[in-house]
């Protein structure tokens, strides 16, 4: 079949490509001959016959495939990593994020403690405060009530310091009257109380009292017996109008119940103290009183003595004393006395 339009020439090389031995393979059903037909060039009827190619070495695609087999498990071994260090990464990152969170709570725990802490600080610290303030208040009311309880006993007791004192002025001056001394008596010392703590290693007496002098006077005192007459013997008694250098008067009172009236250091008179009570610790009121040339001595409000004063009639100190005689005193004892008081006489 020609083709409308094509080259003639076309059918008549298609044509002329076609061999003998074609067309009796094609007739017959044989191949053919192998000798070529006579006017075709032996080397254009049988071209050559086509080299087979060399076979490829089993060796090298053995060892193609092993490295495409160890590149492929070198790649899953990277991805492997890559996808394990991406969980370690995410763990990490989890790990971190987590103890951020618990960074973050345990900081705001923390900070919730604190402040609870610091409110039950505060709070205590109010509580002090307000205690302290109540107890504040509670002191000055106590230290008011106190006061106003200490100034009403002080008005009391000035009351009633002032009434004995009025009371004991007016007995006083009664008592001055009785011995013919028209005088009203002024408080010049007292009262006091004290120890007189023996030493018989001295020869000195043991005294105490005011330093200036007076001449005229009514004094009284509280004395003690130091010890029981059963261990020896013991005096007390009352120092006056003393200049110094045993220029002085002195009445003594002596454990025999017996008094002595002395001018420093001679006897003027002595006599018998019936009332005088010489049991240990036991106490004796001693009043004497002084008026220029005259003085009277009592015991337990019994006039006992009255004294001529006319050899010293000068101002001099009064005193109380002990250990007139130095075997009167004992080592480790004390005499006692209490209410020491000398009124001044005009």
């Amino acid at each position: 079949m020609i083709t409308y339009g094509a080259p003639l020439k076309t059918q008549v090389m298609y044509e002329a490509q076609v061999t003998p031995a074609q067309i009796q393979e094609m007739s017959t059903g044989m191949p053919p001959t192998t000798r070529a037909p006579e006017g075709y060039p032996r080397e254009a009827a049988i071209p050559a016959r086509p080299q087979t190619s060399k076979a490829f070495p089993r060796w090298l695609i053995l060892a193609g495939v092993g490295g495409v087999i160890i590149v492929l498990l070198v790649v899953a071994t990277v991805v492997s990593l890559a996808l394990s260090g991406g969980r370690i990464a995410s763990k990490t990152a989890t790990a971190g994020i987590e103890n951020t969170m618990v960074a973050r709570v345990q900081g705001t725990s923390t900070k919730m403690a604190q402040d609870v802490v610091n409110k039950q600080a505060s709070a205590t610290a109010q509580a002090q405060v307000s205690i302290a303030q109540n107890a504040t208040a509670e002191f000055q009311a106590s230290r008011t009530a106190l006061a106003v309880s200490t100034a009403a006993a002080k008005a009391q007791r000035t009351s009633t310091s002032r009434a004995r004192s009025q009371a004991t002025d007016q007995a006083l001056t009664s008592f001055l009257a009785s011995l013919g001394i028209n005088a009203t008596p002024k408080l010049k010392y007292g009262p006091v109380s004290g120890r007189l703590v023996h030493d018989p290693s001295d020869s000195y007496i043991e005294g105490d009292g005011p330093d200036y002098e007076i001449k005229n006077f009514l004094v009284q005192v509280d004395l003690f017996a130091p010890f029981s007459i059963t261990r020896g013997e013991w005096d007390y008694g009352i120092g006056f109008r003393d200049i110094g250098k045993n220029e002085d008067y002195r009445v003594i009172l002596l454990s025999d119940k017996t008094w002595r009236f002395e001018k420093g250091l001679d006897m003027i008179a002595n006599g018998n103290a019936p009332g005088l009570k010489v049991g240990e610790n036991e106490s004796n009121l001693i009043q004497l009183v002084a008026m220029d040339a005259q003085g009277w001595l009592f015991v337990n409000g019994t006039q006992i003595a009255r004294l001529n004063l006319s050899a010293l009639p000068n101002a001099g100190t009064v005193w109380v004393g002990t250990g007139f005689y130095s075997d009167d005193e004992k080592a480790g004892e004390s005499t006692r006395y209490s209410d020491f008081t000398i009124w001044e006489l005009p």
